[in-house]
Order: C-alpha cells, then structure tokens, then sequence
C-alpha cells in the first residue's frame, strides 16, 4: 500500500552507542521549513505473514545483475528525481525515555543496542550485505545507489517536542533540526536521519498516525537550506498486532527490536531511491520497498520457534532477524532477500 504525497515503512565511522550528544527540553528552538513533500511516505500496518514462500523465478543466478543506471520495464517507474547513491550516513535520533527506561520493558539501552547492531558496520552488520544491494539496481541520471549505507554518529533527545510528533506542525521536523544544530549531528544531505521513538511517543503526517495507518515512514525537509531526509520509526510495543511481525517471540527475544529494525530496513531502502519523493516509484505510487512490505520469502526457525530469514555473519555475531524483501529493479522485477536471488511472491 502507498500513500503518496498527501495520504500515505552509510555507515562509515561508527561511535559508541551511548557517545551521541544528548538534546534536553530546553534546547533552544531549531530552525526547519518544511519542504512541499512535509507529508511522509508511510509503511503501512502489517497484514499476517504467511509461513511459505512461493518460488517465483527458478532461472535466477546470484550476483548475476549488472545494473544500468535508469532501468525501467520491471515494475517501477522513474521519475526523474534524484537517488541517494553513497556511501549514505546514518544518524540515529534517540527520542524519548531510552536512557531511564519507559513504561515498556523495550523501553530501554538493549533495542537500540540490538538495532545499532544491525545497523552496524562492514564487519559487525548489515553494511553493504546481498539484501542492501538490491537498491543497486536503483539510479538517477549521474549514477547509480552504491547500496553501502553506514551508522555513523546518534544523539539523544529527551522528549523536546512531547510525546506527539507531527510533519504537520513541523515538531518532527524540528527534532531532526535540534539534533543537526545542538544535539551534534552534522548537516549531512548525503543521509538519512532516524527519529526512533519510546512506546510514550506517536507521530502524525497528513491525516495517518502511527500503529493506525503506519508502522513508520520518510520524508524530506529544508534545514539551514540543506535538503534533509529523515524517517519515523516508534517502538511497535505500543501496538504490537498492527506492526510486530511476531510476538511474543522474535529472532533475538526482543519483539520490539525486531520489528523497528524490519520497519528501519523497510524506510532506509525507499530513502535512498525515492529521497524526494520524485524518483522511484511504480503506477500504484508504491516505493520499493511497499511492493514487498511484509513479504519476507523463506524462512527458517529458531529454538523458540521465532521465524528468521537474514543472519549477519561478521564476527561471529551470528545474530538472527527477519527482514522484509525488497523489490529489485532488473530482471523483470521481483520481490528478493538478496540482489539476484530468486524472486518470491510472499
């Protein structure tokens, strides 16, 4: 499902967790003019995943694409805008009650950790992985997206707008700006800056909220004159049958970690090849990871019967998720877990 415009889911230097700078209430106001597109792109509520996986392209060869810079004919359209091509920054904004704890048990320092680890880097997540590069087969008229993004510096925020945000009266807007100009996040065109929100906290854009109409969603905004991408992600455990994929088991015992990181994984990848909301998208308005949303392919089962289909490697991490399939641009166009694997319809 798409909600495009008015309606309606690069990581390089890596700092500690906790390192990131911290943004009390009484920060003084930042400035940030919303940009036409102020109503973001959403990742709607989850309809039941099915447990199989119907095999959609037995000629596929893996890491056989050689993508063109603009590619149409596989199910989505361009539209001339431009793609984040990378290396592309990460920046995590930490709202709300991380630090102390809220009124959910997932409330707390363990999600982000689980969360930033995926995030990672080139040996300890999912930097610059097979499923990263299915954004590859995405480009504008300069080039290509590299498919490498890297976490590179978080900062925290301590409720400064309360516990309702809003593209609608800029005070999401206006957490991203805080974080750029005295929270100590660089003014970065090249990224794309994640709001990750306590259970305390909803969003609104447009005429949809968050666990109603949406699990998350990106959208850009002028800040000190730089066009800035940025995307909500709150925490599912405020509504965990519209936007938790399992429960209550998840790949690493944490429902909400699990599930911010499919909905992280979901705005990152429609980030980078539709930042403006004007380069890709099909006839339906979908991006591409809606073409796919909910829809992880094959899985397999942890002991405690958790379902996962992606496992991150680099040093003997080993840890397990479940992440949704994205739409590769090539080869007709399909639904994959990584750029030339088999294509799945579910």
């Amino acid at each position: 499902m798409s909600m495009r415009r008015a309606d309606i889911l690069s990581w390089s230097v890596v700092v500690s967790l906790w390192g990131g700078g911290c943004v009390s209430p009484e920060a003084p106001d930042a400035s940030a003019t919303a940009s036409e597109d102020s109503v973001g792109h959403l990742m709607p509520t989850q309809h039941a995943p099915s447990d199989e996986a119907r095999f959609d392209d037995a000629s596929s060869s893996l890491g056989a694409v050689h993508p063109d810079t603009v590619v149409t004919g596989n199910g989505m359209n361009y539209h001339g805008g431009p793609v984040l091509k990378g290396p592309v920054a990460i920046y995590d904004i930490l709202y709300g009650s991380w630090v102390n704890g809220g009124p959910r048990s997932s409330d707390n320092g363990g999600t982000i950790n689980l969360i930033e680890t995926w995030i990672g880097n080139p040996t300890t997540g999912n930097d610059n992985d097979r499923w990263e590069k299915i954004n590859s087969t995405y480009g504008d008229n300069t080039g290509n997206v590299l498919g490498h993004a890297t976490l590179t510096k978080d900062a925290f925020d301590n409720f400064s707008a309360g516990t309702t945000l809003s593209t609608n009266n800029n005070s999401l807007q206006g957490v991203v700006a805080r974080a750029i100009n005295t929270g100590g996040l660089p003014l970065n065109a090249n990224a794309v800056y994640f709001v990750l929100a306590t259970s305390e906290v909803t969003a609104t854009t447009g005429t949809a909220a968050y666990c109603s109409q949406f699990c998350g969603f990106h959208a850009h905004t002028t800040i000190n004159g730089v066009d800035i991408k940025y995307a909500f992600i709150g925490n599912p455990d405020r509504c965990p049958s519209a936007c938790e994929p399992q429960f209550p088991v998840s790949p690493n015992q944490n429902p909400a970690a699990d599930a911010m990181v499919n909905v992280m994984a979901h705005e990152l990848v429609e980030s980078i090849s539709d930042p403006d909301l004007n380069a890709w998208f099909d006839s339906a308005g979908q991006e591409n990871a809606d073409k796919c949303v909910f829809k992880y392919g094959p899985v397999q089962f942890d002991a405690s019967g958790a379902k996962y289909n992606q496992t991150i490697t680099g040093t003997a991490i080993g840890l397990h998720w479940l992440i949704q399939m994205n739409w590769e641009n090539s080869r007709g166009g399909g639904c994959s877990q990584q750029l030339g694997g088999p294509f799945f319809t579910n």
